[in-house]
């Protein structure tokens, strides 16, 4: 039968994670810096956005460290700006105290779960027990407000390639050092390129959740080195879920330690920027909006097919592309579809989405019904495409059945087109899953299939 893919019911690849975020502990940095120090915290490690194995672990499991592993890489840094501290997150770490005449709004919001400069370090949630109930738990930074703790293990994210763009260049930092350490060709971890599992699907489902979760957040903290509201430096505050500006940190703090002189180093501003005093977009992690959309032909019984010169010979998916500004789901469907094949949108139908961590997309997967009138295919308007058509239903099966098994059983031959053989993206795809809800009868659209 193969898998099958309902409408509304569906869960990707890279969604459907047991990891509870547990949004309202990242504002506690004594709750962080907690979580952080339990011997059966997590922490995953990255290289540029990729997770470590073991060489001789076929399965592809990613690798989780204690903290004991990464202490002293991460404590060497934080040494840097507070050579006594004890602790990784918050204001105390690092030495820094309120001016008397800063509101205590300002000053929570500049320096809640705020991280060394030369960190890149996210809170991602906890690991739930399975049947339990949470804990409430007194912190000190909480306004005496009791918080609700999930039972279970916490777990970070903590990319061991990260080079802030004033680091000099002759300067290594602790966890690069640590990374060389464990990617050492006699160590036992290597890096697995995420590209690569992409195509081969072979990671387990509950790892790839976390891995796109702590790819996304990661990548976000470490593009993102300048506000946009003033142009200063910005750093990591809420556990690595908000970035700070560090023209306010200076302006709210007294007798300025080197956490401060590291990231600010011009007058005091007049007035505290626009990032602290109202919610801003660029202060938070951003997810792009893109659409991948099954084009159906008015008769339900072809499904078009479309490639970019670029990709592999061979290779057919369905037409995607990222959302306009004031732009709705649906209209970006009729769009993307009328200016990459030509083809107008009757019906739109939703059918599921998928975070892709490539580096922050949020796909929304649809199906689109072909006006019967207009539904011939021209590829002359944004030349995107190298070839697209229509493909029967059968042969769609049959390069999904193809595409589920690797493309290497002998007994499932993907069809032809041009009298080549044509395959279709791997089950880790969410354009495969578009597809095979059509050719399986599972996409529920407006009228008959």
């Amino acid at each position: 039968m193969g898998n099958r893919y309902p409408t509304f019911e569906t869960v990707n690849f890279y969604a459907g994670g047991q990891l509870n975020r547990a949004s309202w502990l990242r504002e506690s940095s004594a709750y962080l810096n907690q979580a952080l120090l339990r011997t059966d915290a997590r922490i995953l490690p990255l290289s540029n956005g990729n997770p470590l194995i073991r060489r001789e672990d076929s399965s592809h499991r990613i690798a989780l460290f204690p903290w004991k592993e990464v202490e002293s890489a991460v404590m060497q840094t934080v040494h840097k700006f507070s050579p006594t501290a004890t602790t990784v997150f918050g204001p105390k770490t690092y030495m820094l105290e309120k001016k008397s005449d800063t509101e205590d709004k300002y000053w929570a919001r500049s320096t809640q779960g705020i991280l060394a400069p030369y960190l890149s370090l996210a809170f991602l949630g906890i690991l739930e027990e399975a049947n339990t109930s949470p804990e409430t738990m007194d912190f000190e930074d909480t306004g005496g407000r009791a918080m609700v703790v999930p039972k279970g293990a916490p777990c970070f994210a903590l990319s061991l390639s990260y080079r802030p763009s004033d680091l000099p260049a002759t300067e290594k930092l602790p966890c690069e050092e640590l990374l060389e350490h464990l990617t050492s060709p006699d160590a036992p971890y290597q890096t697995l390129d995420m590209r690569t599992v992409i195509l081969s699907g072979a990671m387990d489902r509950e790892d790839a959740a976390i891995l796109a979760n702590a790819r996304t957040l990661l990548d976000w903290n470490d593009r993102y080195m300048f506000c946009a509201g003033c142009g200063s430096r910005q750093y990591s505050v809420w556990g690595g879920h908000k970035r700070g500006c560090a023209s306010v940190l200076a302006k709210v703090t007294q007798d300025q330690q080197p956490l401060v002189k590291a990231l600010y180093s011009g007058p005091e501003a007049e007035q505290l920027c626009a990032s602290v005093t109202s919610v801003q977009n660029y202060s938070y992690p951003r997810s792009d909006p893109v659409i991948i959309v099954g084009i159906i032909s008015a008769d339900r019984e072809h499904i078009l097919l479309g490639r970019q010169k670029s990709w592999p010979k061979g290779f057919y998916s369905c037409i995607a592309g990222f959302v306009e500004a004031g732009e709705s789901l649906e209209e970006a469907v009729r769009r993307e579809a009328l200016e990459e094949t030509g083809v107008r949108i009757d019906q739109v139908a939703y059918h599921s989405s998928q975070p892709w961590p490539f580096p922050a997309n949020l796909i929304f997967g649809a199906f689109g019904i072909a006006d019967a009138t207009r539904s011939e295919i021209r590829l002359d308007l944004d030349v995107e495409l190298e070839d697209a058509f229509f493909a029967p239903r059968a042969d769609v099966l049959a390069a999904v059945e193809a595409a589920e098994q690797g493309n290497k059983d002998a007994n499932i031959q993907p069809p032809t087109r041009n009298g080549h053989r044509y395959i279709v993206p791997p089950p880790s795809a969410i354009a495969h899953v578009l597809l095979a809800a059509y050719a399986r009868g599972d996409a529920l659209l407006q009228g008959k299939m």
